[in-house]
């Protein structure tokens, strides 16, 4: 098994810090593209333990901080406050794009030669909302992966709002850390003024790839109920596949720092590797 750490600039010129796993097999390999949820990095909890495990059944497996992400440690989960403020969804899209177009480039030190061109794009949380709305950026894509998917990027009261637009900013504690971040009301104009393209469930009807949901019953953080709305706005339903864990939560029973792995996260990477490798 091979690890590569490399970097690659975005349209605006930020780093955006990427993982390669690659076992030593030669032969022609999907490429398994991870996205990170809120306030996560490609290093979170059970991330490079989920991409080991899929690179150990001949796919190429990537995983990549976006690049407002702002972790500074990972590990005491520290991050550059004044770049975390900056984010907004439109930067997060950006920032796949940028690596497709990347990859189209031979800019990203793939085995080029063993990468079969194919990409199966997959997401947790807010990352998977990422994925929905990325999946028809390229022909490449040819399936996706939604682990504990939200169902909408608007998620805030009208009372929340108003502050957010008086103060120009919205501002919360990190539990770990006791750090203090904040969200520029940028993230929040862009989801209203992309309302339409952001709605989740339409985009996700639009999707024609082959479709897999893996949702935890017990998640308390993005219940089931927004899988549920996603699942039903499927269109392609011959080509879709929808899971519910019993006992699961939002991080699939694990912790971060990882801690090593459960059933029900095992459950989770049988399910995903035969998903990719479903013909």
């Amino acid at each position: 098994m091979s690890t590569i750490i490399s970097s690659f600039k975005n349209n605006v010129g930020l780093d955006i810090n990427l993982e390669i796993v690659d076992n030593s097999n030669r032969t022609k390999k999907t490429l398994f593209l991870f996205l990170h949820g809120f306030k996560a990095f490609r290093n979170w909890g059970f991330y490079p333990y989920l991409c080991e495990k899929v690179a150990e059944n001949d796919i190429i497996s990537v995983r990549f901080d976006f690049s407002l992400s702002a972790v500074v440690d990972g590990e005491r989960l520290i991050y550059n406050s004044e770049l975390f403020a900056q984010n907004t969804v439109s930067k997060e899209v950006q920032d796949v794009q940028d690596f497709l177009e990347a990859l189209e480039k031979q800019e990203i030190p793939i085995d080029y030669n063993n990468w079969n061109g194919e990409i199966v794009l997959c997401g947790h949380s807010r990352g998977a909302a990422i994925a929905i709305l990325t999946a028809n950026l390229s022909q490449r894509i040819k399936k996706l992966v939604l682990l504990s998917p939200i169902a909408t990027f608007d998620r805030y009261s009208d009372r929340q709002k108003d502050l957010w637009r008086r103060n120009g900013y919205v501002e919360f504690k990190l539990v770990h850390s006791q750090q203090k971040l904040r969200l520029n009301y940028s993230y929040l104009e862009d989801i209203l003024l992309n309302a339409d393209k952001f709605n989740l469930p339409k985009a996700i009807a639009n999707v024609e790839q082959p479709i897999l949901i893996i949702h935890g019953k017990q998640d308390l953080t993005v219940t089931p109920k927004e899988a549920y709305e996603l699942a039903h706005s499927v269109k392609n339903k011959e080509k879709f596949r929808f899971l519910l864990l019993d006992k699961a939560g939002h991080g699939f029973n694990s912790a971060h720092p990882f801690d090593g792995t459960n059933q029900v996260l095992e459950k989770l990477i049988v399910e995903v590797v035969n998903f990719i490798n479903e013909k």
